[in-house]
């Protein structure tokens, strides 16, 4: 949701020029210790992307994409 609402603030300014994507990042454990607890984030991740890119015809005209990465559970790797 964090996301979205990144996503829904820019301004008009900021998409003068439309960039041929917008990417969305998820960094998540979605294996290790959490992974019950996380795991699921980037199938929501990609179920939100696939609705706005294919029902809403993406964010003023422009489709998302999604980078996602595993930190295995590791804080090191988080940051």
């Amino acid at each position: 949701m964090l996301c979205l609402a990144l996503i829904v603030g820019f301004s008009a300014e900021c998409l003068a020029k439309k960039p041929e994507s917008i990417v969305i990042g998820l960094l998540a454990d979605m294996t290790g210790p959490y992974a019950a607890i996380t795991g699921h984030a980037p199938a929501g991740l990609e179920d939100a992307v696939k609705y706005i890119n294919e029902g809403l015809g993406g964010i003023g005209g422009v489709k998302l994409r999604t980078v996602i990465r595993d930190n295995l559970g590791k804080v090191a790797l988080g940051l």
